[in-house]
């Protein structure tokens, strides 16, 4: 039996409305308002309110079943969206390009019922402005988390002379407040860098769905908005190519099980909707698409290293609520952000860094604390099985059938082949027993034993 969807109603009416902006939800944008050109049109503040209401609708409604990499056709879920928007006749007949972009994002079916614009408006769309000077026009929107890559990424755009407008959005005030720190600290190596950002909160309810894989259309969309209202017309991702592309860990990973928030294919298709509603083109790239993490944290110079332990890369550090150490040192962002340093050579910045449970240890190594840790490590054995047979692409293509879609090139090609070899050699830096256990030596499926050196 299929399960009837979830109807939510957003800011309609005091009377009706399921979700009030203010009562269940905020949205604090007039962290963009300096930075634009001008307020921001209709159809654009409708963007940013559709992509916000998928996002609160999200986080609100649990996934029906076992939330967790088997969890197969309990997954996804079903939610019609009634929301007001300023612009109905222009919606109606373009909505359906969003819902398929969320569908992608999140697995799950997106109807939007539309009706006529109701509620307050968003800051960007009133905010009083000043005449103001640029000393330096920026030339992209960077997208700015306060992970590692953003920073990473961010330094190297700052150093080679570009100048990105570096944009944030937080969803809690802890996430924020590292973003404020990391900006201001970046701010005092390149004062004429422009910044923005926005923080949106749930209360009134719980947030109950922890994969929130929409919070991507909203701050992509964000970015494309603040962006074609900037004068600008490139929005830059920093994201390693192993995140972006985000190969399945084990079979049963299907869809959005892993995340499609920088995709490749998930940029294109934002590109194509923002340009589409800002009526000229908006476009989305990713400068570190065939690099690892430890390759972008090698482009850090010694006098950046110190921004570093400000940086949060863990999946549950800002919702966790525990006392002492926010960091969990298992979740597989943790985990990817322990071996890019010590592949770049900045294993004592790691060690410096306190995690709840530290798997180098040894003492966890064959427990359910590991879990991530193992299948990563046992990716990571195939894609090097797979590089050391006579034909490198096609082994590698027949196991992760997912990168075709995403290579369109010899050059693609070579690069893709590249940054998996690196991302071998990379593991191979981490000091952890299973490394050990899973990469010296593998045997092909013939019995052919070789060195994953040999690779890079």
């Amino acid at each position: 039996m299929i399960d009837p969807p979830r109807i939510h109603s957003i800011n309609r009416s005091l009377d009706t409305t399921d979700l009030l902006r203010g009562r269940n939800y905020s949205f604090d944008d007039s962290g963009l308002c300096a930075v634009l050109d001008h307020e921001l049109d209709p159809r654009m503040a409708d963007l940013v309110d559709i992509a916000l209401a998928a996002h609160v609708v999200d986080r609100l409604e649990p996934r029906p079943g076992a939330n967790s990499l088997t969890a197969g056709a309990t997954w996804d879920r079903h939610f019609v969206v009634r929301l007001g928007v300023r612009d109905l006749a222009y919606w109606r007949e373009h909505i359906d390009s969003v819902s398929s972009l969320l569908r992608g994002l999140t697995d799950d079916d997106w109807e939007f019922d539309l009706h006529p614009f109701v509620g307050g408006r968003l800051s960007s769309e009133v905010a009083l402005r000043l005449p103001y000077a640029r000393t330096e026009q920026p030339d992209s929107v960077g997208l700015f988390s306060g992970g590692l890559d953003s920073l990473a990424g961010a330094i190297r755009a700052l150093n080679a002379g570009y100048r990105p407008l570096l944009l944030s959005l937080a969803s809690n005030p802890r996430m924020a407040a590292v973003q404020r720190s990391l900006r201001k600290m970046i701010r005092r190596r390149w004062p004429q860098v422009w910044s923005a950002s926005a923080v949106v909160n749930l209360s009134g309810r719980e947030a109950r769905e922890a994969s929130q894989r929409a919070r991507a259309l909203l701050f992509l969309t964000t970015a494309g908005v603040v962006a074609a209202s900037s004068g600008l017309d490139r929005v830059e991702v920093y994201e390693n190519g192993i995140g972006a592309i985000s190969l399945p860990y084990v079979a049963s990973q299907e869809g959005a099980h892993t995340t499609k928030a920088v995709h490749p294919d998930t940029l294109r298709s934002v590109s194509a909707v923002v340009s589409v509603i800002a009526q000229r083109r908006i476009t989305y790239a990713n400068p570190s698409i065939w690099q690892t993490k430890a390759e972008l944290c090698r482009t850090l110079e010694k006098d950046d290293w110190h921004l570093v332990p400000e940086s949060e890369s863990c999946d549950t550090a800002f919702s966790y609520r525990g006392a002492g150490v926010s960091r969990c040192g298992t979740c597989t962002s943790c985990l990817l952000r322990r071996q890019a340093l010590w592949a770049a050579g900045l294993g004592q910045i790691d060690q410096r860094q306190q995690v709840r449970l530290d798997l180098l240890s040894g003492s966890h190594l064959d427990t359910s604390a590991s879990d991530d840790l193992h299948r990563m490590l046992d990716q990571a054995a195939h894609i090097a099985e797979a590089l050391s047979q006579p034909r490198p692409w096609a082994a590698l293509t027949a196991r992760f059938p997912e990168l075709l879609q995403i290579v369109h090139s010899d050059v693609e090609e070579r690069a893709c082949i590249a940054m998996y070899a690196q991302y071998i050699s990379d593991w191979l830096a981490f000091p952890s027993e299973l490394v050990r256990r899973y990469l010296h030596p593998l045997r092909s499926a013939g019995g052919r034993p070789w060195e994953v050196a040999q690779l890079v």
